[in-house]
């Protein structure tokens, strides 16, 4: 796919993602990692939610662009469980 030719509206709907709201999440055990486009960010997020992990719930809560709108930061959680 390719991201430079989508609107930041066409991209958040077809990743399923929206900016993150820093005042919504606890930020406790929030991660992220800085992308340096939105192809490379959207294998990140594909990779967490398709992981199978039984004892792990990953969830991604959103994005952030950084670094004057050239880099895509993606924050997520991971939380173990032990049911």
């Amino acid at each position: 796919m390719d991201f430079y030719m989508l609107s930041i509206g066409e991209i958040e709907k077809e990743l399923n993602i929206a900016p993150f709201d820093h005042t919504k999440h606890e930020k406790k055990g929030i991660r992220d990692r800085i992308f340096d486009d939105w192809e490379e960010a959207a294998e990140f997020i594909k990779e967490l939610r398709n992981d199978r992990n039984m004892h792990l719930i990953v969830s991604c809560l959103g994005y952030e662009l950084v670094e004057d709108n050239h880099k895509v930061k993606v924050y997520y959680k991971i939380t173990h469980s032990f049911s």
